[in-house]
């Protein structure tokens, strides 16, 4: 019987691992002295929601901040951290920031991207601030997904 190599094994485990168990870390943030992962799989799914607006429109009505969370998912309360959950209060700062539609997707989409994350890992959040301080750590990641994704789709147009 032949006897096989450590780098033999390795070559050849490494062959037939599924590739849907393997996740690139992006994107890892220290929030005070903890990390928190951010994984190639989530900043795809957050593109891809952020690439669904097709118009860059401006001066949203709070209905249409509010439409925009909650189809976002930022009302839905997470196990790790309920208290993150947007309140009617949430609403009105954001409408009162005059964002771009296609910038408050990228906002709010970031903001759930963490929340998942957070969520997967067990990670608690202490507030909105850190929140909103983590989700600026991902959206250039986000909009580099984002712009990767509408060159592939022109492309096979």
């Amino acid at each position: 019987m032949r006897k096989l190599s450590a780098m033999s094994v390795l070559l050849i485990v490494s062959a037939f691992l599924p590739r849907l168990y393997c996740q690139k870390v992006v994107t890892t943030i220290d929030i005070d002295g903890k990390y928190l992962r951010i994984t190639d799989d989530v900043i795809k799914k957050s593109a891809e929601k952020v690439v669904e607006v097709a118009e860059v429109r401006s001066n949203l009505s709070e209905g249409e901040v509010k439409d925009l969370a909650e189809r976002l998912r930022l009302f839905e309360r997470t196990e790790t951290n309920p208290h993150l959950t947007f309140k009617g209060g949430d609403i009105s700062f954001w409408h009162r920031q005059k964002m771009r539609e296609d910038d408050l997707t990228l906002e709010f989409q970031a903001r759930r991207a963490i929340l998942e994350a957070a969520d997967k890992q067990g990670f608690v959040i202490r507030d909105q601030g850190v929140l909103s301080w983590a989700a600026q750590q991902v959206m250039g990641d986000i909009q580099a997904e984002k712009i990767r994704l509408k060159k592939a789709s022109k492309a096979k147009k």
